[in-house]
């Protein structure tokens, strides 16, 4: 048996592994890391350590993760400047907290250095504070510090556990639709955008600014879903062999194709999350988003019905060499 945190890892690995005819393969069980929520809860009036506190005028943002570009600081930066432009009467703090080897890893500290260069460029450096590396005790703080929490990059995250204790929090996220992020529930105070599209970013930033609208609702889902009980007796029940059995990812056919579940499609464009960009896909694109909106979740497809949608067999053939569409 083989466990992983997310329906999107094993989306992943059923239609990789789990594709080969005749493989002998584990069963693959989804068991969700849990949230610790008697810890991660609102914490009003409280202001993180480091950190100046709120005037009226306020609007802050959070970017709490480790120092790598596919984070997307580059990406909260541009929120930022977007949102200052947007709503110039607020003023608009974008918390970014440094990481322990700030001072001693010269990597580490020109990450730190690039965001500055770019708040710079977009003019907005008054708005960047640089906060100490909180503790896990005080990361409660800093979600219900801020306004905001952005997981704007395409790091490719195999659960998306920032979004989970923030939503637990009491603030709402803000997610590019990367990786395991896709599955991040549908909820008023989940929102998410396409990658790399700094309108729809900003949009969705601003509406998440407004608050959060069923802090209850979010926290019994987390409660139903994502809680470290839950978390505790599926992995006692996996060890001991209480677990219901799995069950196989069905062997792919010759004429069925679906999506793979490492892409995503916008307008005429699919990102793929493991080539970090979007391509030009054209009829197949449009074909998908059809699909996709007659069958939410499968995107399952014949060769004849994308044939006969007007999609050229070379774009499918194009799309199955380069793993943008996968055999069902």
């Amino acid at each position: 048996m083989t466990i992983v945190p997310s329906d999107y890892l094993k989306r992943c690995i059923d239609a990789t592994v789990g594709a080969y005819r005749g493989a002998s393969t584990e069963p693959v069980v989804v068991i969700p890391n849990g949230i610790d929520l008697e810890a991660y809860r609102s914490r009003p009036g409280v202001t993180p350590g480091g950190v100046r506190e709120r005037r009226e005028r306020d609007l802050v943002f959070l970017w709490p993760h480790r120092p790598d570009p596919r984070k997307g600081i580059a990406d909260a930066v541009a929120i930022a400047a977007r949102s200052a432009r947007a709503l110039p009467a607020r003023n608009i703090r974008l918390l970014v907290p440094q990481h322990v080897d700030a001072a001693s890893s010269a990597e580490t500290c020109e990450f730190y250095d690039d965001a500055i260069r770019l708040a710079t460029a977009e003019g907005v450096l008054g708005s960047l504070e640089f906060t100490p590396w909180w503790s896990g005790e005080e990361t409660p703080d800093a979600y219900s510090f801020a306004d905001v929490t952005l997981c704007p990059g395409n790091f490719i995250e195999s659960f998306g556990l920032v979004a989970y204790e923030s939503l637990a929090c009491g603030t709402p996220i803000v997610a590019a639709r990367v990786g395991a992020l896709r599955d991040l529930p549908g909820h008023p105070d989940v929102h998410t955008f396409a990658y790399a599209d700094a309108d729809e970013a900003t949009k969705a930033t601003l509406i998440a600014a407004g608050g959060m609208t069923d802090p209850d609702g979010i926290r019994a889902l987390l409660s139903e879903y994502f809680s470290f009980e839950k978390m505790q007796r599926a992995y006692v029940a996996a060890i001991t062999g209480e677990m219901p059995e799995a069950t196989r990812s069905a062997s792919p056919t010759d004429d069925r194709f679906s999506l793979a579940p490492w892409c995503t499609v916008s307008g005429s464009d699919v990102y793929n999350d493991y080539g970090f960009a979007w391509t030009g896909r054209y009829e197949l694109a449009s074909f998908l988003h059809i699909v996709e909106m007659r069958q939410p979740g499968g995107q399952r497809f014949s060769l004849l019905a994308a044939t006969e949608a007007g999609v050229p067999s070379e774009q499918i053939d194009m799309a199955l060499r380069d793993g943008v569409i996968v055999r069902a």
